[in-house]
């Protein structure tokens, strides 16, 4: 296969999907690392567990309105993910935006609230992440759950790349390329690794 229709031919979505369903089996590849951006300016960066694609291919993860992820994000919509999948030596980086939706309402919400465990649904009832811990509210077990349906600090955020720098580590030369959205379609161009 020539260069030319190798690169036209590239997705990165695709990839990512594969990707996904060759890894199913490690429960690691569920896992990416998100990085925002705290008022000062400096990098935040966490572990998130992936939700799926949304309606538009986006990336989807959960989280508590009173994290400190969703007060970086209200002030700058800006994210990178880097995503590691062990068994095929894939690295996905990606750099784009986060849009957050309401959860109130919201059918993807409703059926992420019903997807996820009842201990992650009942961390979403804990004492404010990141406060001084009080030994008296750390009995977590009288929390009264509703498992129908989510509470108003439970949000679904939607990623929506704007660049994916992809990188299979096995062969020599290791496989690199770089996609860049380009109004509603995707450039790709294989670069050096």
């Amino acid at each position: 296969m020539n260069r030319e229709r190798v690169e036209k031919d590239f997705s990165w979505l695709e990839c990512l999907e594969v990707a996904l369903k060759k890894n199913r089996r490690d429960p690691a590849s569920r896992y990416f690392q998100l990085a925002t951006i705290r008022p000062d300016g400096s990098p935040a960066n966490r572990t998130v567990v992936f939700r799926g694609f949304g309606p538009n291919k986006e990336i989807q993860f959960i989280s508590d309105t009173r994290s400190q992820k969703i007060s970086e994000l209200r002030q700058k919509k800006n994210a990178a993910i880097c995503w590691y999948f062990a068994n095929t030596r894939e690295q996905f980086r990606f750099s784009g935006v986060v849009e957050t939706e309401p959860s109130g309402g919201s059918d993807i919400a409703q059926e992420l609230w019903q997807k996820i465990s009842e201990q992650a649904r009942s961390q979403f009832y804990w004492p404010e992440p990141g406060h001084d811990f009080e030994e008296l509210a750390a009995d977590f077990s009288s929390i009264d759950v509703n498992s129908s349906t989510p509470p108003e600090v439970f949000r679904v955020l939607h990623f929506s790349p704007t660049e994916v720098d992809y990188l299979l580590l096995r062969g020599s030369p290791q496989t690199r390329f770089k996609s860049y959205r380009s109004d509603r379609s995707w450039i790709s161009k294989r670069v050096n690794a």
